[in-house]
């Protein structure tokens, strides 16, 4: 097959795609420390990239509410969907109180009810390194879906979730990187 033909199909191929991208902000934010600007440019980059893949029909960010402060006109001007998990309280022991972060399980949590309602749902793109959603990653590759992985930067990659990428039509895995906007 030539490669113009090669072409033309993987085309036909991305724009059926249909993504669903669920980012941990508190995770980005943290390993990328952007300016409110950065962010969106660099979000811009990343989905960019991701629609080389075919259609993102929905983008859910994740975080407590101080990292949803300083981004939420940024992020709302961009269509995505911001989900503000507080931080609760756990009283593990009777006398030691302890905040614990909420956005893991309820990224998890919503991202499970999206894949199981969604028609057609052909990736789920992860907008976090961190191998705490090595499970809930591992259970959407079960389900069928590609896999694509957007990290702060290379320190906040695991290699249990880079691991786990798909790869695109040539053969590269689909692993971003927010503060560069490149694989």
């Amino acid at each position: 097959m030539n490669s113009m033909l090669r072409l033309l199909l993987c085309k036909v191929r991305a724009r059926k795609n249909r993504i669903l991208f669920l980012i941990d902000l508190d995770n980005l934010s943290l390993n990328v420390n952007p300016t409110i600007t950065n962010l969106g440019d660099a979000l811009d980059k990343v989905v960019e990239k991701i629609s080389q893949t075919g259609r993102v029909v929905k983008i859910c960010a994740f975080a407590s509410e101080q990292s949803l402060t300083s981004s939420v006109d940024i992020l709302r001007s961009r269509g995505v969907i911001l989900v503000q998990c507080p931080k609760i309280i756990i009283d593990k022991t009777g006398a030691r109180v302890e905040k614990q972060d909420t956005v893991d399980p309820e990224l998890i949590r919503v991202g499970t009810i999206d894949i199981n309602e969604m028609t057609n749902l052909t990736h789920l793109a992860i907008g976090s390194g961190d191998q705490d959603f090595e499970g809930f990653v591992r259970w959407a590759k079960a389900q069928s879906l590609g896999i694509i992985v957007v990290a702060g930067d290379r320190r906040s990659l695991s290699h249990k979730i880079s691991d786990l990428a798909s790869f695109d039509s040539s053969g590269k895995k689909m692993v971003y990187l927010l503060s560069q906007g490149e694989r």
